[in-house]
């Protein structure tokens, strides 16, 4: 008798310390959301970057809303902030560039649907591919380089696409 008390005693204590812990989880994690969502909206600050993601976001929705769901707006979010690390200058977010950044995160996102694999900004061990199938990866990639090629080889082609 004494022995399953002390083993309920282990056990209430065990819960309320893994359900504070779990709060505390929980705390950092709306917090650390929000600095993220501040973050991501001075990096994308600026009109020729906001258009590059409304460009990009638009042709997702044409042309990359495939079975499986293998790429979302966020992962577009997500490989702009990494073309702004790679482009940090605001001339080269000029009017001028905008078909240059398209390409260059169409190029990014084919990489990474070819490797399976596409690293959150923030938080670069998160997988944000991990859940999604291979076939659907795959459909998406052939898909994004049919997006490339027409727009290097038609200059009129984002204004059809």
């Amino acid at each position: 008798m004494a022995e399953d008390d002390e083993r309920i005693s282990e056990c209430s204590e065990g819960f309320i310390t893994n359900r504070s812990l779990i709060h505390g989880y929980i705390t950092l994690f709306v917090s650390d959301h929000s600095l993220l969502l501040q973050a991501e909206s001075l990096l994308l600050a600026g009109g020729c970057r906001r258009r590059c993601l409304s460009v990009l976001k638009t042709l997702r929705d044409r042309h990359l809303d495939l079975p499986g769901h293998p790429v979302d707006n966020y992962h577009i979010r997500t490989l702009v902030l990494y073309e702004c690390e790679k482009h940090p200058l605001d001339a080269d977010w000029d009017e001028a560039c905008l078909g240059d950044r398209v390409n260059g995160v169409l190029l990014q996102l084919i990489s990474c649907l070819q490797n399976r694999r596409c690293p959150h900004y923030f938080v670069p061990g998160l997988d944000l591919f991990k859940s999604r199938s291979a076939s659907a990866l795959d459909a998406a990639a052939r898909q994004a380089w049919r997006i490339l090629r027409e727009l290097l080889t038609n200059a009129r082609s984002l204004e059809k696409l």
